[in-house]
């Protein structure tokens, strides 16, 4: 079953919220602002999210995180900081 775009916009726009968020408080924007709070809270809205789109589709939700961590718990990320390439 595909994806209404609509969804695919609400995600894109949390993803965005939650990186707007996490470079705010880096670069000390906004510092009266609740970045921990904002970070939780869009964190929690992108699994939700997940979670439903893995239902509709008929993925395994647990055995999709499994697969990727698999992959990316081999990735060299001392020789490769911030990608952590194979």
């Amino acid at each position: 079953m595909p994806v209404p775009v609509h969804l695919w916009n609400w995600f894109a726009r949390r993803i965005r919220e939650h990186t707007k968020g996490q470079y705010s408080h880096a670069m000390w924007f906004r510092v009266h602002e609740d970045h921990v709070a904002a970070a939780q809270d869009a964190i929690g809205d992108i699994l939700i999210y997940m979670a439903d789109y893995c239902s509709r589709r008929g993925f395994d939700l647990e055995a999709c995180v499994r697969t990727a961590w698999n992959h990316v718990k081999q990735r060299d990320w001392k020789r490769n900081p911030g990608k952590g390439a194979d």
